[in-house]
């Protein structure tokens, strides 16, 4: 009964990483598509980072890394399900929880830099820097409705730290399964 039950848990785990990244890409989309204005003129996210010349050369590129940690988790989700949905022996599938969770957390940890490094980059305007954190809180517009651009910037990290919970959950019961089994076998020699 354990086992199934903690089979179900897993799956369910990777649904919330396939569902929570599905979510992210078309968040993804959407800021990229924001239009702002400032100085006059109007700018979407994507000319401000990729085109605009206002922020470091290395933005882009750490921005390409963040929607790749997205598909990353997306990918992780699909592995997750199909280790669980296969018959495995209940060592092999401690190991597998414990060692998944460590990665989940590697990677949320990862995916936490170039969130925080984007947010603490510059962009200049009117010859005068400020962070990208502060862009979005002072230039926040409306994408649909009642989400904005500072809603959706704030739903990466968000969607990270739910992540990082489920990294220390998975690898703590991974672990905790690994002693509980390791109890049980009889020692040898």
């Amino acid at each position: 009964m354990e086992y199934e039950a903690i089979k179900k848990w897993v799956k369910g785990f990777g649904l919330i990483f396939i569902i929570s990244s599905i979510i992210e890409l078309i968040n993804t989309v959407l800021i990229l598509n924001t239009q702002v204005k400032f100085e006059g003129k109007t700018y979407t996210i994507q000319e401000l980072f990729f085109s605009s010349g206002r922020v470091p050369p290395t933005t882009p590129i750490i921005f390409i890394f963040l929607v790749c940690t997205v598909c990353c988790f997306l990918i992780f989700g699909f592995l997750l399900i199909k280790i669980v949905s296969k018959d495995i022996d209940y060592n092999l599938m401690a190991k597998y929880l414990l060692v998944l969770g460590v990665l989940t957390l590697l990677f949320s940890y990862i995916k936490m830099g170039y969130i925080t490094y984007l947010e603490q980059g510059r962009v200049n305007l009117n010859g005068e820097a400020i962070s990208f954190r502060y862009f979005v809180w002072k230039y926040n517009t409306s994408i649909i409705g009642p989400y904005s651009l500072l809603i959706g910037w704030t739903f990466y990290t968000a969607t990270t730290c739910a992540y990082l919970i489920i990294g220390l959950v998975l690898s703590g019961g991974g672990l905790g399964w690994i002693l509980e089994l390791s109890k049980q076998q009889p020692k040898e020699g």
